[in-house]
Protein backbone atom coordinates (compact mmCIF):
# COMPACT_ATOMS: atom_id res chain seq x y z
CA UNK A 1 0.00 0.00 0.00
CA UNK A 2 1.86 3.30 -1.04
CA UNK A 3 1.15 6.18 0.83
CA UNK A 4 0.49 9.62 -0.30
CA UNK A 5 3.25 12.06 0.80
CA UNK A 6 2.67 15.08 -0.84
CA UNK A 7 -1.20 15.75 0.57
CA UNK A 8 0.01 15.91 4.16
CA UNK A 9 -0.19 19.65 4.68
CA UNK A 10 -4.16 19.66 3.65
CA UNK A 11 -5.00 17.46 6.65
CA UNK A 12 -7.61 19.44 8.37
CA UNK A 13 -7.83 22.40 5.90
CA UNK A 14 -10.90 21.98 3.87
CA UNK A 15 -13.87 23.68 4.47
CA UNK A 16 -17.11 22.83 3.32
CA UNK A 17 -20.12 24.44 2.98
CA UNK A 18 -22.08 21.86 4.78
CA UNK A 19 -19.97 22.19 8.12
CA UNK A 20 -22.12 25.39 8.73
CA UNK A 21 -25.19 24.22 8.03
CA UNK A 22 -26.67 25.23 11.70
CA UNK A 23 -24.27 27.57 12.73
CA UNK A 24 -26.58 30.62 13.01
CA UNK A 25 -28.66 28.91 15.22
CA UNK A 26 -26.01 27.75 16.95
CA UNK A 27 -24.64 30.70 17.53
CA UNK A 28 -28.07 32.48 18.73
CA UNK A 29 -28.64 29.71 21.59
CA UNK A 30 -25.15 30.47 23.20
CA UNK A 31 -24.98 33.89 22.75
CA UNK A 32 -28.05 34.36 24.49
CA UNK A 33 -27.05 31.57 27.35
CA UNK A 34 -24.08 33.04 27.56
CA UNK A 35 -25.76 36.37 28.31
CA UNK A 36 -28.04 34.52 30.77
CA UNK A 37 -25.83 32.89 32.56
CA UNK A 38 -23.86 36.36 33.13
CA UNK A 39 -26.73 38.12 34.34
CA UNK A 40 -27.60 35.44 36.69
CA UNK A 41 -24.11 35.51 38.30
CA UNK A 42 -24.23 39.01 38.78
CA UNK A 43 -27.38 38.91 40.07
CA UNK A 44 -26.50 35.98 42.09
CA UNK A 45 -23.25 38.02 43.36
CA UNK A 46 -25.19 41.18 43.86
CA UNK A 47 -28.13 39.08 46.21
CA UNK A 48 -25.32 37.74 48.38
CA UNK A 49 -23.42 41.14 48.42
CA UNK A 50 -26.69 42.76 50.20
CA UNK A 51 -27.41 39.75 52.19
CA UNK A 52 -23.74 39.24 54.15
CA UNK A 53 -22.31 42.75 53.98
CA UNK A 54 -19.73 41.61 51.80
CA UNK A 55 -18.50 44.03 48.83
CA UNK A 56 -20.06 43.17 45.34
CA UNK A 57 -16.24 42.50 43.74
CA UNK A 58 -16.17 39.52 46.80
CA UNK A 59 -19.03 37.96 45.76
CA UNK A 60 -18.49 38.71 41.91
CA UNK A 61 -15.46 36.39 42.53
CA UNK A 62 -17.21 34.18 44.46
CA UNK A 63 -19.84 33.37 41.78
CA UNK A 64 -17.66 33.60 39.07
CA UNK A 65 -17.48 31.02 36.24
CA UNK A 66 -13.69 30.67 36.04
CA UNK A 67 -11.14 28.07 37.82
CA UNK A 68 -10.35 28.59 41.64
CA UNK A 69 -6.66 29.38 41.57
CA UNK A 70 -7.89 31.83 39.11
CA UNK A 71 -10.39 33.42 40.96
CA UNK A 72 -8.41 32.84 44.29
CA UNK A 73 -5.51 34.69 43.08
CA UNK A 74 -7.50 37.31 41.68
CA UNK A 75 -8.99 38.28 45.23
CA UNK A 76 -6.18 38.03 46.94
CA UNK A 77 -4.76 40.49 44.77
CA UNK A 78 -7.59 42.97 44.57
CA UNK A 79 -7.61 42.28 48.93
CA UNK A 80 -10.93 40.18 48.69
CA UNK A 81 -12.25 37.89 51.06
CA UNK A 82 -10.32 34.72 49.25
CA UNK A 83 -11.58 32.23 52.20
CA UNK A 84 -15.29 32.98 51.03
CA UNK A 85 -13.98 32.88 47.17
CA UNK A 86 -12.49 29.28 47.69
CA UNK A 87 -15.41 28.31 49.25
CA UNK A 88 -18.12 29.29 46.64
CA UNK A 89 -15.79 27.88 43.81
CA UNK A 90 -15.33 24.78 45.50
CA UNK A 91 -19.14 24.11 46.03
CA UNK A 92 -19.66 25.62 42.50
CA UNK A 93 -17.53 22.96 41.12
CA UNK A 94 -19.22 19.99 43.22
CA UNK A 95 -22.38 20.81 42.43
CA UNK A 96 -21.48 20.63 38.57
CA UNK A 97 -20.20 17.53 39.36
CA UNK A 98 -23.02 16.36 41.32
CA UNK A 99 -25.96 17.89 39.33
CA UNK A 100 -24.48 17.03 35.32
CA UNK A 101 -24.63 13.16 35.11
CA UNK A 102 -28.14 12.69 36.54
CA UNK A 103 -29.14 15.72 34.20
CA UNK A 104 -27.19 14.00 31.05
CA UNK A 105 -28.59 10.54 31.85
CA UNK A 106 -32.00 11.95 31.94
CA UNK A 107 -31.78 14.40 28.85
CA UNK A 108 -30.20 10.43 26.88
CA UNK A 109 -33.00 8.82 28.23
CA UNK A 110 -35.44 11.13 27.24
CA UNK A 111 -33.57 11.27 23.39
CA UNK A 112 -33.43 7.52 23.26
CA UNK A 113 -37.24 7.78 24.18
CA UNK A 114 -38.11 9.76 21.70
CA UNK A 115 -35.88 7.98 18.81
CA UNK A 116 -38.04 4.79 19.92
CA UNK A 117 -41.59 6.63 20.00
CA UNK A 118 -41.04 9.29 17.67
CA UNK A 119 -45.03 10.13 17.59
CA UNK A 120 -44.67 11.38 21.01
CA UNK A 121 -44.48 14.99 21.96
CA UNK A 122 -42.02 16.93 24.52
Amino acid sequence: MEVNTHDWYKCGNEIHKAMFVGMKKILVVSSLSTVAFIFMMILCAYIDSRMTGMTFMTTSLAFAPGGVAEMTATSVALESDPMFVVAVQVLRVLMVYVTLPPLFKCLNHRTNQKKRHPDLSA
